[in-house]
């Protein structure tokens, strides 16, 4: 019983705020919710810029706004290098609607800035329940709120 507790317990202690912190979301991440704002800017760049890739264009020309602009100012600001773009080109591939797709992408890409952030202050403070509560208050932070409405802090991580 105890080997179990010890094997479960990491992967509980961040599974269940998580899980929380889903569903607290669950309408946004089901798509129920429209995304606005920056977000909607970040969404339709990136489609823009996956639907490009997948014909094997990659675009430095926007037609579709204001009667054109150069990508050169949008692609870097959404970090058109960054791989984890790549996922939701994969999931669309796979069936799923781009809009779900891209919505699983940012919560992964935040999840994966959590993780990133509870490492470092473990790594700074030496202590791993002072790096856990972090975790979680970054978690429920209004930074964790703004993900659906305004796109763009997250792109700090």
């Amino acid at each position: 019983m105890e080997l179990m507790v010890k094997r479960f317990f990491p992967f509980l202690k961040f599974a269940l705020p998580l899980a929380l912190w889903s569903f607290f979301f669950k309408a946004q991440l089901a798509g129920h919710t429209v995304i606005s704002r920056e977000t909607f800017t970040i969404y339709s760049a990136v489609k823009f810029f996956l639907d490009n890739l997948r014909q094997g264009i990659v675009p430095l020309w926007d037609p579709s706004l204001t009667l054109g602009h150069s990508t050169q100012v949008l692609l870097p600001y959404l970090g058109a290098t960054n791989p984890l773009w790549l996922l939701t080109l994969f999931l669309n591939s796979g069936g799923l609607p781009f809009y779900p797709a891209f919505l699983i992408t940012i919560v992964l890409y935040f999840f994966a800035g959590l993780f990133g952030f509870y490492f470092l202050v473990k790594e700074l403070l030496k202590d791993e329940a002072a790096a856990y509560l972090a975790f979680v208050l970054l978690l429920f932070s209004s930074y964790g709120f703004l993900l659906f409405p305004q796109y763009h802090p997250v792109l700090l991580f």
